[in-house]
């Protein structure tokens, strides 16, 4: 039995199996968990991505939060559910 920290409900569950809490995750500080050259892009503010700020394609006033490995693209919380429901891989 998990335990979440976020709700307190008690899943009987391996973690893999568990449901992913998308406001949790888009709460977290934003952080550069992808390869540098993930954007595709290599302009100034991919030189250094501890402190470059990206932003969403598609929506240019969101910062990007999440990347695909399937679609190798980094992308905002309003996008996440394009690639959820195609089932890739999003961290």
């Amino acid at each position: 039995m998990i335990k979440c920290p976020y709700d307190k409900i008690a899943h009987h569950a391996i973690p893999e199996n568990l449901p992913v809490n998308y406001q949790v995750l888009t709460a977290l500080p934003m952080g550069v968990t992808a390869p540098a050259n993930a954007g595709g892009n290599s302009d100034d503010a991919n030189t250094n991505p501890k402190t470059a700020v990206r932003f969403c394609e598609i929506h240019p006033s969101k910062k990007v939060k999440f990347y695909c490995k399937n679609d190798r693209s980094m992308f905002c919380s309003k996008c996440i559910l394009k690639h959820t429901e195609m089932k890739h891989e999003v961290i």
